[in-house]
């Protein structure tokens, strides 16, 4: 049998009119932003779309501004050490992503930081297997848990979070996670 090709996603056009407009920035806002659009910012960014901008281009206005990153930074706060931000540690990573180190390494860092090490129990192997449930959302496997810790003894923390978070398995179950969120669906293969 022939393998089957994966289905393209196929998106539907965007309706037009200022309601259509109105409702894809709310959206937008929530989705990025975690809050509620301003009435002013659906009136400018309506606008905009009136005057010709795209939708890409406003999404990525989002995906950029460091309101944005902030959102981001707050969640890793949030995700891994189970506390909010502190007001100087939120700017520090927030400028960091802005200077270009990328979201994943600094959520490596999140999971190599001191404060999450000692909460997933103070030891590299304890540590390991905290990863394995946190990021890959399952148990360790014993040459796993070996390996990871030899490895975070011999180079870094930082190392060792960052290829978890990296995985292939990690990121399949973050596009996963977009799909649910913002497609409100599972995706196709």
């Amino acid at each position: 049998t022939e393998p089957s090709q994966p289905a393209p996603l196929t998106i539907s056009p965007a309706p037009t009119g200022t309601d259509s407009q109105s409702a894809f920035v709310k959206a937008v806002v929530k989705d990025f932003l975690a809050r509620d659009a301003s009435t002013s910012e659906v009136s400018n960014w309506r606008q905009r779309l009136s005057n010709g901008v795209s939708r890409e281009q406003v999404a990525k206005s989002f995906a950029f501004s460091d309101e944005w990153i902030g959102v981001l930074v707050d969640g890793y706060y949030s995700s891994t050490l189970g506390r909010g931000s502190d007001a100087s540690g939120r700017l520090y990573w927030t400028r960091q992503i802005v200077a270009g180190v990328t979201p994943a390494m600094v959520a490596s860092e999140f999971y190599a930081s001191d404060e999450y090490f000692l909460r997933a129990g103070g030891t590299n192997r304890r540590w390991v297997e905290d990863l394995y449930r946190q990021i890959l959302g399952r148990q360790s496997d014993i040459g796993g848990v070996q390996h990871w810790t030899d490895l975070a003894e011999k180079r870094s923390r930082s190392q060792v979070a960052h290829h978890f978070y990296q995985s292939a398995e990690s990121r399949l179950d973050r596009v996963r996670s977009m799909y649910e969120s913002l497609l409100g669906r599972t995706p196709d293969s």
